[in-house]
């Protein structure tokens, strides 16, 4: 559903005289959904550049890496002191990627390991030469079946602000039915 449909719904239910911040709540209700997990996608894949380390999602909009896929393999995501056990000079090493860690990084960025040292000729299963990035991300729309749990988040927000129709009574009722939902749409991600 689009934002504008569930902002009128918030509307409808919240009667609430002040509308100029359920916009805010609503976008802040989505954000939080793309950092727990909800709102998934996958890039349109970046091409793997040879002497190059770090690499982040090309969407603005991400949020936060969950997976990496190099060619038709899944790169497990190791720490830094996993590398280092493995080789003291990690940073240096060349070949084809095998890991990636986030740590030492931006929280987008991530960096494989070993470095690639060459782009591969020879097309497999899945495209040697090529990154694809799974992230969470932020996003305008909602998919329906998250919109009344989008509804009462947004409203519990509202609500819990310090404003003339401030009603935290009414507003842990409201998050009380948006845990609800979130629940019958699958396990809820702690907050």
């Amino acid at each position: 559903m689009a934002e504008a449909q569930v902002l009128s719904l918030i509307d409808a239910i919240g009667h609430l005289n002040d509308t100029s911040t359920r916009q805010r709540f609503y976008a802040d209700a989505v954000a939080d959904l793309g950092r727990r997990g909800w709102l998934t996608t996958d890039d349109t894949g970046q091409r793997l550049v040879a002497g190059t380390a770090t690499y982040t999602p090309a969407s603005a909009d991400a949020i936060d890496v969950i997976g990496v896929v190099y060619g038709d393999r899944h790169l497990p995501e190791v720490s830094v002191m996993e590398l280092l056990a493995t080789d003291l000079d990690w940073r240096d090493r060349r070949g084809d990627p095998i890991a990636y860690t986030f740590e030492d990084e931006t929280t987008q960025t991530f960096r494989v390991f070993p470095v690639p040292d060459a782009v591969a000729a020879t097309q497999t299963t899945g495209d040697p030469n090529r990154l694809m990035i799974f992230h969470t991300e932020r996003r305008a729309n909602v998919p329906e079946y998250l919109e009344w749990p989008v509804v009462f988040d947004a409203l519990a927000r509202e609500l819990a602000y310090p404003s003339t129709h401030q009603d935290l009574a009414v507003s842990a009722l409201c998050q009380q039915f948006a845990d609800l939902f979130y629940r019958l749409v699958g396990d809820m991600p702690p907050r």
